[in-house]
């Protein structure tokens, strides 16, 4: 069912390794900067020392803020800045927060409890027991930044991010909410890294991601946060940038080892997108696929694809920014939004790399495309089951 409301975006607030905005995250798409490999170093370089002030984030003691509560209170200043949300406003207007995030705040958890077990309970900091639940980095931003509105966290693994866009523009257009500030954030921690490694999930190989080679043998972790101020269409004066027009999900109960029903799955989230955004599959321009370089789930992407466009209109131009951004988990979805929305208000399109054994079901491009696109379809899938898909509108600059 459409919304009642149009549930427009207003301002994207984002930190990456390929920049800290929109038009630098599109720049480094599409002049071949390869933002994962510098992201994996960044847990060597940083060795999990004390961090530098963050340029966003002055004024105020950051010290109580661990590493992902810091990036989601500079992505979430960003946003509001972007919306043109002053401090005036963010007192007359609840404004929300809805956060994605598959490991949220776990080095700083890991840290306190192995401390806790290791020299006993009073020994740890009760600075960071704040940090040590899931809603950590919700609960900082909101504080920082004084949203007293609706504030939830989505944990649904790697796809938790435009889950939490999902969420939040259902509740914006169903009129519960007039704004809501709705993205991910994601760090590399050595716990996350141990975790995905074990679960044979990363790549052996060089830092560069991979995606819809069957080649390749995993996937480059990433790290980053974005967030998208969603507010009715009708709430306030604002610049639109983009609409959400529909949102769909679903979850694979074989949890990706049974291909037929992962492709079923991701085939379900795409068509409820298509559908409640009141559109036909030949109306999307563009598809920015989750491929990241899991060969196995690359395939179910392309085939799901293949199976939802190919019989109608033929299948739109797809692309793949975690080939050069690399998977960010909880912020990946969000990331895509903006990368997709620059990409549309401006024209060009990111093309992925590394496509010497595309699947047959779909057709690449070498290069950036330049072409006037409207509508995109954005998909987000977790290695675990759960798929997620957007789709957008964008409006002119």
């Amino acid at each position: 069912m459409p919304f009642e409301h149009r549930a427009v975006i207003t301002g994207i607030g984002l930190l990456c390794p390929l920049g800290d905005s929109p038009t630098a995250l599109l720049a480094g798409l599409c002049d071949g900067g390869v933002g994962a490999a510098r992201a994996s170093l960044t847990l060597a370089a940083r060795k999990l020392a004390p961090e530098a002030p963050d340029p966003h984030l002055t004024g105020r003691n950051t010290y109580p803020l661990d590493r992902p509560a810091r990036l989601l209170t500079a992505a979430a200043k960003l946003a509001l800045t972007d919306g043109g949300w002053t401090p005036t406003e963010l007192m007359r207007q609840d404004v929300g927060l809805f956060v994605g995030t598959m490991f949220s705040s776990l080095h700083t958890i890991t840290r306190f409890d192995c401390q806790g077990l290791r020299e006993g309970p009073l020994c740890v900091s009760p600075l960071d027991f704040a940090n040590t639940v899931i809603n950590a980095p919700s609960g900082q931003a909101a504080i920082w930044h004084g949203l007293r509105g609706v504030n939830n966290t989505v944990a649904t693994g790697a796809s938790s991010g435009l889950e939490a866009i999902g969420c939040a523009a259902e509740a914006v257009g169903r009129g519960r909410a007039p704004c809501i500030l709705a993205g991910g954030v994601e760090e590399i921690s050595p716990e996350a890294v141990r975790a995905l490694g074990e679960s044979g999930l990363l790549g052996n190989g060089p830092g560069r991601s991979r995606p819809f080679d069957s080649a390749s043998d995993g996937l480059v972790l990433s790290e980053g946060a974005a967030l998208l101020v969603i507010e009715a269409a009708t709430s306030r004066y604002a610049r639109p940038l983009a609409e959400i027009l529909g949102h769909g999900h679903s979850f694979d109960v074989s949890r990706r080892r049974d291909e037929r029903r992962s492709v079923r799955s991701i085939v379900h989230s795409m068509c409820l997108a298509i559908e409640q955004a009141g559109l036909q599959s030949s109306d999307i321009d563009v598809v920015a696929a989750s491929a990241n370089g899991l060969a196995y789930l690359d395939a179910h992407e392309a085939r799901a694809i293949a199976a939802v466009f190919e019989t109608r209109s033929g299948i739109p131009p797809v692309c793949a920014v975690k080939s050069r951004l690399g998977e960010s988990l909880g912020a990946a979805g969000p990331l895509q939004c903006a990368a997709m929305i620059e990409a549309m208000r401006f024209g060009v399109i990111p093309a992925p790399l590394d496509l010497r054994r595309f699947p047959d079901e779909v057709v690449p491009f070498p290069d950036p495309l330049g072409c006037s696109v409207r509508t995109c379809l954005i998909n987000s899938l977790s290695y675990d089951g759960h798929s997620c898909s957007s789709v957008l509108a964008c409006f002119a600059p």
